[in-house]
């Protein structure tokens, strides 16, 4: 039998009805679960006062982020599936980007989803959770391979190779031989938990984590896969774009070849053009009067029609 308080009185009710026949309606109430929190999607987060120092002091900037999270459309819903955005991000060589992220490491299990690396569950060190991101240049968008040489090719951004290195290690200590393992000595761990009777890789629920690939993958020391970082969350700092035209840049660990690809493009074009006060007074100053007219405003290069 449902109490009286769970219909909600309107006061409007005609004088000539008892109170006790009111116009009412039933909603569904149960104080049990007043106090309960089912999904707790809130987040927090803090805007920081821009730089009054420093080369980006002044400048204008750009928000480089990753959205969404680990797994296909399906697993993702109702979030999207890992991206870079903006996917495509326009600059002028005067601006500055703060490039910054933060994952997940609470996806449910069966989320991994091709997204190799990763540190592994706490509670179990045979199942990767976590979300780690990083950002390599690539030498073109459909070449899904990062470049080679941070010295020579690393160029979309004006920095020097430490920053490089800090992008695509997202400060994991690579230098650190005793936190960072070169894959030949990974390799040689899975092979001798791989032997019959090798209990040097057990964990504390009795599970073997470094016999298979995924196991590899999400060994704390392999940095290579981004599995040293701790926390998923990142701050790259501020940057200064690189030179006039599109630069094209990946995540090494995230991408999956398809259209859960997590690849992005950074065009850069000159402050100067695309100006429309710097564009008149070049037009007034290359045109002649008789033609003037016929110049359009919004022209990116200097040729007149």
């Amino acid at each position: 039998m449902n109490e009286p308080w769970t219909y909600r009185p309107f006061s409007e009710y005609p004088a000539e009805i008892a109170t006790n026949a009111a116009y009412r309606l039933g909603v569904q109430i149960n104080t049990y679960e007043y106090g309960a929190v089912f999904q707790d999607r809130s987040y927090v987060f803090s805007i920081l006062p821009p730089p009054s120092s420093g080369d980006c002091a002044g400048r204008f900037i750009w928000n480089l982020n990753i959205r969404g999270k680990r797994g296909n459309i399906v697993e993702t819903f109702p979030a999207v599936e890992g991206d870079f955005v903006p996917t495509e991000l326009y600059v002028t060589d005067a601006d500055c980007i703060h490039v910054q992220w933060v994952g997940s490491d609470y996806n449910p299990e069966e989320n991994d989803n091709n997204a190799y690396g990763g540190p592994p569950c706490p509670q179990n060190l045979d199942n990767g959770r976590a979300d780690r991101h990083n950002m390599v240049q690539t030498y073109y968008a459909s070449a899904q391979l990062p470049i080679k040489s941070f010295d020579y090719d690393f160029q979309m951004f004006q920095m020097d190779r430490a920053r490089k290195l800090q992008l695509a290690f997202i400060n994991q200590p690579i230098d650190d031989v005793s936190n960072c393992y070169p894959i030949e000595q990974i390799w040689a761990m899975s092979q001798r938990a791989q032997t019959s009777g090798n209990t040097e890789f057990i964990d504390q629920n009795g599970n073997n984590y470094m016999d298979q690939n995924n196991d590899r993958d999400r060994y704390w020391r392999n940095c290579g896969k981004l599995s040293g970082a701790k926390t998923p969350y990142f701050d790259g700092g501020l940057f200064r774009p690189g030179a006039l035209g599109m630069w094209t840049y990946m995540d090494t660990r995230s991408n999956s070849f398809s259209n859960r690809q997590m690849i992005g493009m950074m065009f850069v074009q000159s402050v100067f053009l695309s100006n429309p006060g710097y564009m008149a007074a070049t037009l007034i100053g290359t045109c002649d009067l008789f033609l003037l007219s016929y110049c359009s405003p919004l022209l990116s290069h200097h040729v007149c029609m």
